[in-house]
């Protein structure tokens, strides 16, 4: 509903800029000259601007989207990275276990033998 009543002002407030703006001007570019409402000017700058930037935030889209694909791919080699380091980790405590028990058994035997 804001949104639409946001619309509507914008279009009343343009109408009244055209209505305002609608005498002629002398327009002088380079060869050509020609006679053209004062709105009609402004709406063109307004909407070549408007598609220069939106040109510019597309390539800039692309390039971050490109930089995202490519984060993407190092934390997934990052991450199998990991599941290597906690393998080799749990395979160590395992070892690490197993020689804590040989340990407690030999100390056992020297209990009993000493």
């Amino acid at each position: 509903m804001v949104f639409l009543l946001t619309s509507l002002l914008f279009i009343l407030l343009t109408f009244i800029l055209a209505l305002q703006n609608f005498n002629l001007v002398d327009v002088k570019f380079l060869f050509w000259q020609f006679k053209s409402p004062t709105i009609v000017i402004a709406v063109t700058f307004f909407v070549s601007g408007f598609l220069f930037a939106s040109l510019v935030h597309t390539f800039r889209y692309l390039s971050f989207e490109k930089i995202l694909k490519q984060l993407g791919a190092k934390m997934s080699e990052m991450q199998d990275e990991i599941t290597k380091k906690d393998k080799q980790i749990s395979s160590v405590q395992q070892d690490l276990d197993s020689a804590k028990d040989k340990l407690k058994i030999y100390e056992r035997k020297e209990k009993k033998d000493g």
